[in-house]
């Protein structure tokens, strides 16, 4: 009984049936199968999300043929538009209300995007490039309707946000990138016109405001520490320059546009772990965020969240180099569209703005955190998480400073992000 009035409160939400997804799926696989009557489907996933909830589904296929039986999934993933979760963070931790047109648009185009780059992967090419297989998927076509996707499930694990990966871990997502990136010709990108938004405008300012950014940047130093203090300080002084949500857009002119996740972090990567503690990359997930943008955009974030200050001020330019020899090995003979130095270049110019939006979105989900956390729990993420958001910060001032001075500072290995080139 449990069960049935989870499916009923998920289909509430998803303003679904079991007869909608079994027809859905049915015309997806080609198959004249039906679900048994111990179909199940539950919540999964941190939080079911801000801008979705993903839930596990059982069908439990009956009357199928003796083929299909070792064909037809036994278990999949069912991810359906929802803003509650982003809605519960903008009321009980920010203390600010959404506009619901916002809100609608950055749903519409979120989950759009999603259904879209499934759509166009076949088996192959997803498992090419670490996604999950796509079988089927709902657009948003007009107001009051749910989107959803259903796609295969893959078993892995994820880690916190504290927890760093590894150089050959981070290059391990990188060979995934470049991969995507070397599909990404003019000429395909011409075609989705769907892509072309700005994530970070069109989800960020549902909830951070500049009103809202003002406040969450003024509690960092009560969560992190009061070291953190001259560093807010600069920041609240120059906000408007800090959250410059129109900044990855305007990076188009400078360097040929390709298809980016737009949200990697520790959340969106699953991993199979080794009998030795070894990880190794499993699958990419959530790709709401897709869009058309600067090849630097995913390694600004994944430098910034999956590796500790030290390594990301260390191994920023060889990660970068890796990237683009990655893109050259899976174009040619081909040659991409930009330089070594474009993307360099690029990184440059997006890590103060990307990096202050990382700063502000760890905080945020640093105070999600803390009624789950226990005392010795608490310590050790507010230890870990300062120390690295600490450096970010500190490169980010750095960054601005540098910039606004127009100053050509040269790249030690081992320090700040800022150069002109």
């Amino acid at each position: 009984s449990n069960m049935k009035q989870e499916a009923n409160d998920i289909f509430n939400l998803s303003c679904s049936s079991w007869e909608e997804i079994e027809e859905e799926l049915k015309s997806a696989l080609n198959t004249n199968a039906r679900f048994g009557q111990r179909r199940s489907i539950v919540r999964i996933g941190e939080n079911c999300g801000f801008m979705s909830v993903c839930c596990l589904f059982r069908p439990d296929w009956i009357e199928c043929t003796e083929e299909e039986k070792y064909l037809l999934p036994s278990k999949l993933v069912y991810k359906f538009s929802y803003s509650g979760g982003l809605e519960a963070v903008a009321h009980q931790l920010l203390g600010c209300n959404l506009n619901e047109e916002v809100i609608y648009e950055a749903l519409r185009k979120s989950n759009n995007c999603e259904g879209l780059f499934y759509s166009l992967l076949s088996p192959s090419t997803a498992n090419w490039l670490h996604v999950p297989a796509p079988l089927c998927y709902k657009e948003i076509a007009e107001d009051g309707d749910v989107g959803h996707l259903m796609m295969e499930h893959i078993q892995g694990t994820s880690f916190d946000c504290p927890d760093h990966c590894t150089i050959a871990e981070v290059e391990q997502i990188i060979s995934s990138i470049a991969r995507l990136q070397s599909l990404s010709s003019k000429d395909k990108l011409d075609q989705q016109k769907e892509f072309k938004w700005n994530p970070w405008k069109t989800i960020g300012t549902c909830v951070l405001t500049k009103a809202v950014a003002r406040k969450v940047v003024a509690e960092i130093p009560g969560f992190y520490g009061s070291e953190f203090e001259p560093l807010i300080r600069k920041m609240l002084f120059s906000l408007d320059e800090f959250y410059d949500a129109d900044a990855p857009m305007r990076e188009l002119k400078e360097i040929s546009p390709v298809l980016v996740h737009g949200d990697l972090w520790q959340s969106n990567l699953m991993w199979d772990i080794g009998s030795d503690s070894t990880r190794q990359l499993k699958t990419i997930l959530d790709w709401q965020s897709t869009h058309v943008g600067s090849p630097a955009e995913d390694l600004v974030f994944l430098l910034i969240c999956l590796l500790s200050g030290e390594d990301r001020r260390y191994h920023w330019r060889s990660l970068l180099s890796f990237l683009y020899q990655s893109i050259e090995r899976e174009m040619a003979p081909a040659k991409p569209s930009f330089t070594l130095d474009d993307l360099l270049g690029s990184y440059i110019r997006l890590f103060p703005v990307l990096g202050f939006i990382t700063l502000m979105r760890f905080s945020v989900i640093f105070k999600c955190s803390l009624p789950c956390l226990n005392d010795e729990d608490r310590i050790k993420f507010s230890e870990r998480m300062s120390r690295k958001l600490f450096l970010l910060a500190e490169d980010v001032v750095s960054s601005f400073e540098s910039i606004r001075k127009r100053e050509k500072i040269h790249l030690p290995r081992h320090h700040i992000h800022v150069v002109s080139i």
